[in-house]
């Protein structure tokens, strides 16, 4: 229900209708660069991500870095998985509405 909802709303505040990707994903394109929106779990969460960059490994020094990202941000974290570099930010199922900062985000794209 809660990812019916938020594809309806993506296409209602941006005039595009995402279609899910291979992972279920909401693929939404902005400028040459692309966040996906992905509905995880039995009591939904909303998850807004965007991959920063591919290809790069684990060092001490990106560790530290991202850290530092993280520690400067709110409502979002920054964290490598499986060789990219991920920017996300996360909200309750329940809590999505058309002010949510989250579609307030898509509704300026």
């Amino acid at each position: 229900m809660v990812y019916s909802y938020v594809r309806d709303l993506v296409e209602r505040m941006t005039g595009h209708r995402p279609e899910p990707d291979d992972d279920g994903d909401l693929p939404i394109p902005y400028e040459g660069a692309h966040f996906y929106i992905r509905i995880t779990g039995d009591d939904p969460i909303v998850q807004v991500f965007a991959i920063a960059v591919s290809d790069v490994e684990t060092t001490p020094e990106l560790l530290v870095e991202l850290n530092q990202i993280n520690a400067d941000i709110h409502f979002g974290r920054a964290f490598h998985l499986a060789g990219q570099v991920l920017i996300e930010h996360e909200i309750w199922g329940n809590d999505i509405n058309p002010s949510s900062p989250i579609i307030r985000v898509l509704a300026s794209l």
